[in-house]
């Protein structure tokens, strides 16, 4: 059953997809955690690639790549 206002989406970023010394879990939703809004916001100090996904929708292409530079 779906909470309303809810998505099924996430943000979760893996310890081997971001650059050395980053915490993942810290910039990730959490695997549980689902997006109340359009939105999700992170500020990035690190500069790097970093790759993340949506939990249950990674296998079918829901990914992402960001650079900082």
């Amino acid at each position: 059953m779906n909470n309303p206002g809810f998505t099924q989406h996430n943000v979760v970023f893996e310890p081997e997809d971001v650059p050395p010394g980053v915490d993942a879990a810290k910039l990730s939703m959490g695997h549980k955690e689902r997006l109340k809004k359009d939105m999700f916001e992170r500020k990035f100090t690190t500069k790097g690639e970093y790759k993340y996904g949506c939990t249950p929708h990674r296998l079918g292409g829901m990914i992402g790549h960001i650079t900082v530079v």
